[in-house]
């Protein structure tokens, strides 16, 4: 949710008159601090997020927003209706958007004095900017009071945060869009979060694992697994449990799955982020609950029985 600010001012020149002006320097090394949590009852995830602008930067941040695209084909249409948003929301905004593309329905709050929404920018997704130009983060800041609020699943999302541009300060140059469009995208930073993604529309068990195997390597390649040793051990377990579901041994396959939950908990602010944790987790925990209640060698058994009963009363 990109807000522009054309902001007339005075420009003081220390050796640098105010034409020399072409925009700040590109967003580097921006933080997002990132946590989840799941509301039992209403099985709701809530997604949490604080940014901070480093020192080094000499841009400050007017927007952050995060990609939440939907495959319409494979994943699920989640509930609109509902969702609570931030008070700065604009309730027709949202409709008008999901005509126009696929996007994961989300809930919100925002910081105060900034606004929220559902955004087309990049592949879809939703967004929040300042009000006003006093509330932007400053070089040296960090910013709660970002959240989502989704029945989507963690997954991996591109978050994207841009500097404010002074508009009426650049050269002549830059009236022409494709010149002003180039500098929009040097100067944003994007970089990886976690965001809500659509549960498929049909599970398959195979499937879902493939993913949450994905989802572990991703981690690791992205620092959110630190220890290499973690990885392989949480791979082997993921497996394992793989060869299990492949038997249809599911309640041997749940086993399995509980002790790869242990191991992510306990590893969780060690060598495991908030990001793995909440990727791992919970994925896997959504396996679980959606494996068959009997193993298939358990119902051959059950069968069995009852043929064995049949016979004795005979």
């Amino acid at each position: 949710m990109k807000i522009q600010f054309i902001i007339l001012t005075t420009v003081l020149t220390f050796g640098v008159s105010a034409w020399a002006y072409e925009g700040p320097s590109p967003l580097v090394n921006i933080k997002i601090d990132f946590s989840l949590t799941q509301n039992s009852a209403t099985q709701l995830y809530s997604y949490k997020y604080k940014v901070t602008n480093p020192k080094s930067n000499d841009g400050k941040i007017t927007s952050f927003d995060i990609n939440l695209p939907r495959d319409p084909q494979t994943e699920l249409e989640l509930a609109y209706s509902g969702l609570t948003h931030c008070s700065g929301f604009s309730s027709a905004s949202g409709p008008q958007i999901f005509a126009q593309k696929p996007i994961v329905a989300v809930g919100s709050t925002a910081p105060s004095n900034w606004n929220c929404g559902y955004t087309l920018q990049n592949s879809g997704g939703y967004g929040w900017g300042p009000e006003d130009s006093p509330f932007l983060i400053n070089p040296g800041s960090t910013l709660g009071g970002f959240s989502l609020t989704s029945l989507g699943l963690p997954g991996i999302r591109d978050a994207i945060v841009e500097p404010a541009i002074y508009y009426d300060q650049l050269p002549s140059k830059y009236e022409d869009p494709e010149v002003m469009k180039t500098l929009d995208e040097k100067v944003k930073w994007t970089g990886k979060t976690v965001g809500p993604e659509a549960p498929p529309k049909v599970f398959v068990a195979d499937d879902f694992l493939t993913n949450l195997i994905a989802l572990k390597d991703q981690s690791l390649s992205l620092g959110w697994i630190k220890e290499k040793g973690i990885a392989m051990s949480l791979d082997a377990k993921l497996n394992e449990a793989r060869r299990k579901i492949a038997k249809g041994d599911f309640d041997d396959a749940k086993h399995v799955l509980h002790s790869f939950l242990n191991e992510v908990h306990a590893q969780n602010g060690k060598h495991i982020t908030s990001e793995a944790y909440a990727l791992l987790y919970f994925n896997a925990k959504y396996l679980i609950d959606h494996l068959p209640e009997k193993s298939k060698h358990h119902d051959k058994d059950d069968h069995h029985d009852k043929n064995h009963d049949h016979k004795d009363r005979d």
